[in-house]
């Protein structure tokens, strides 16, 4: 029964109060969809009930559409909520591969057999040379790709905020008219993505997503390679996530468009440990981040 606090019924969906803080209505979100995604439950049908908890969020999650949706009167019982993307004035949309299928990776550091690039004797010597030519000097370099432990400690810096890290031709680009990239990541490790074009190989953006964390942010228009680095302790741009940062690429095309009229077509993709997921990381050299 909808009351007139929640019309649609969307915090009931959500399991979370009407006045409950944007990051309640984001990790039960992030737990129901977990829960709820067809891949994840191949012997029952909750097709419909992912789709009802991503409509949901799509409502809530954003503060203007959260503030309309608050303000309306309450629905007529056992109507059927409109889609929430259609609800958002900026006309953003998801493509259904992404929104409804959501992109589940295979799982960083290697923790599946045939996953991520581990190191070794070759993946060191590559992480050095990827050091020196961050300039840093070549004795410093090849303490920190063996992994030397009073280097390394005194080197530590405070973990990024999610979000965009790097994006040097932001002024290029007006990005309120321009797709949304979702990210959500796994519980197990941070990572730091980046963007480059796929005609030039030019990198547009750097994202940091923390471990457990979802960030939501605007990409402008074009089609891109991911470039991933993981791993749990900070370091600083240079060094990363030190000696056993792992670096993979994904293995499909990130496409952002503009759609008919005002509609715009971004990508979700979650960063999670999955054994058959549908978008998966390839191995990638140090040298090659």
């Amino acid at each position: 029964m909808v009351s007139d606090r929640d019309p649609k019924g969307y915090y009931k969906i959500l399991g979370v109060q009407p006045d409950a803080p944007a990051s309640a209505i984001r990790d039960a979100y992030r737990t129901l969809a977990m829960d709820l995604h067809p891949d994840r439950n191949p012997h029952r049908d909750t097709t419909t009930q992912f789709q009802n908890v991503h409509e949901a969020y799509e409502a809530l999650s954003d503060k203007n559409t959260r503030q309309q949706y608050d303000a309306r009167s309450a629905a007529t019982p056992g109507q059927t909520a409109p889609r929430a993307n259609n609800d958002k004035p900026s006309g953003r949309v998801f493509n259904k591969r992404s929104a409804y299928q959501f992109l589940f990776l295979l799982t960083f550091a290697g923790l599946l057999a045939g996953g991520i690039y581990q190191l070794g004797i070759v993946a060191a010597e590559a992480e050095k040379v990827r050091l020196e030519r961050q300039g840093i000097e070549a004795e410093k370099a090849a303490a920190i790709a063996a992994a030397e432990a009073g280097t390394l400690k005194t080197m530590e810096k405070p973990l990024p905020e999610s979000g965009v890290m790097r994006f040097p031709d932001r002024h290029k680009y007006n990005l309120s008219r321009s797709p949304t990239f979702r990210i959500i990541n796994s519980l197990d490790v941070n990572a730091l993505m980046k963007l480059s074009r796929v005609r030039d190989g030019a990198d547009v953006m750097s994202i940091f997503i923390r471990a457990g964390q979802m960030i939501e942010i605007t990409v402008p228009v074009g089609n891109y390679n991911a470039r991933i680095a993981s791993g749990e302790i900070w370091y600083g741009n240079s060094i990363l996530f030190g000696p056993t940062t792992s670096y993979s690429k994904l293995d499909a095309i990130l496409e952002f468009k503009k759609m008919e009229g005002s509609q715009l077509l971004g990508n979700e993709i979650t960063l999670e440990k999955v054994k058959d997921g549908n978008l998966k990381q390839l191995p990638l050299m140090a040298t090659d981040f």
